[in-house]
């Protein structure tokens, strides 16, 4: 007498590996899924981590050519992107890998160009304008 196609043995275990590897393949699809949302979520922190120069610096301006004032800045570092607003003036630049630092600031038609370095919390460079022209030092924090 002969069993019926689905009652045989060798048949049943293939229809249980078959089954098993569905199983296991459902399994894995939420996993993978998760897996690809770490690896994305890690590519935006990457992307917008911060740089070495990130944060706050303290600027002290000297003039040594012309008449314009000494006086101490806030600027703000992000993502090796110079920023400020204040006294009316805003800014654009940006600092290398090195350090190197090129930026310039803008208060009505006035134009001051700097340029620099920074390196670990400390600063230095020079400025100019049509007006007058000097140094600045600058500290993180």
């Amino acid at each position: 007498m002969r069993l019926p196609l689905s009652k045989r043995p060798g048949r049943r275990l293939k229809t249980n590996r078959r089954d098993t590897m569905k199983n296991t393949l459902r399994l894995f699809r939420p996993l993978s899924l998760v897996a690809c949302l770490t690896l994305f979520a890690a590519t935006i922190g990457v992307a917008n981590a911060e740089t070495d120069f990130d944060g706050t610096w303290s600027v002290q301006i000297v003039s040594e050519d012309g008449t314009c004032p000494a006086r101490t800045v806030a600027i703000q570092v992000q993502e090796s992107r110079v920023h400020y607003a204040g006294f009316g003036a805003t800014a654009e630049g940006a600092i290398n890998d090195d350090g190197a630092l090129r930026a310039s600031f803008r208060h009505r038609d006035n134009i001051v160009k700097v340029k620099g370095a920074l390196k670990g919390e400390l600063g230095y460079g020079s400025w100019s304008s049509d007006r007058c022209g000097g140094s600045w030092t600058a500290r993180r924090g």
